[in-house]
């Protein structure tokens, strides 16, 4: 998104204002706690990151952070023993303007997931797209869409699995850059959305246009 504020040109100055940096720090706290409370199904914690009412837009669920918390839980209990799931967090930038603030994040998402009876590891490359808020002293996420660059699926053991396996494989129903994703979703069960936002995309654009109307003091 990129909007010109004081503090931008003082960081592109490299002239870092040290509340700058300590927002930063707070702000990206925020998705550290997240991925623990995500992976290892700490609900209070992930609750902890998100204002009462914030919402969620992602492949597998769209609504209030409530509801997300829930579909969380319900997948988790649907895991076998042997499937894992792991959300690995990169490189980030924010956008702060007063007590609003706009963070994307790259992540990596991390799954273990059995497939007709064989293992599959996939990897979806995606960015947090999160409008954050202070209030009462304390950042916290108002609202979180997801960005999906791309995403791969490979078997645990290639020579266990059979060639009618890919054969039958088929992902066009889903946007090519969480298409693995997707495929895997809905093969347990699961059902995806129509708000799927891709790099590149008219989506993407209008994502980041809320993103600078966030900063300048609109509505979410």
């Amino acid at each position: 998104m990129g909007p010109v504020t004081k503090r931008a040109q003082r960081r592109n100055g490299n002239l870092m204002d040290p509340r700058q940096l300590a927002d930063e720090q707070e702000i990206r706290r925020l998705r550290e706690r997240w991925a623990f409370g995500r992976d290892y199904g700490d609900w209070d914690e992930i609750a902890a990151c998100f204002h009462p009412g914030a919402t969620i837009s992602i492949s597998w669920y769209e609504g209030d952070v409530a509801g997300f918390i829930e579909g969380s839980r319900k997948l988790n209990a649907k895991r076998a023993p042997d499937e894992r799931g792991k959300h690995w967090l990169g490189g980030a930038r924010y956008w702060i303007e007063g007590d609003r603030a706009v963070a994307e994040t790259d992540a990596m998402i991390l799954g273990r997931v059995r497939l007709d009876g064989h293992l599959f590891d996939t990897t979806t490359w995606a960015r947090f797209y999160d409008l954050v808020e202070r209030r009462d002293g304390d950042w916290k996420i108002v609202q979180w869409k997801m960005i999906y660059d791309a995403d791969r699926m490979d078997a645990v053991e290639p020579g266990k699995v059979p060639a009618s396996f890919h054969e039958n494989i088929d992902l066009s129903p889903y946007p090519a850059a969480c298409a693995h994703l997707c495929y895997r979703l809905a093969k347990s069960g699961q059902s995806v959305g129509g708000n799927i936002v891709s790099r590149g995309s008219e989506a993407e654009a209008a994502c980041k246009d809320e993103g600078r109307r966030w900063l300048a003091g609109g509505p979410v």
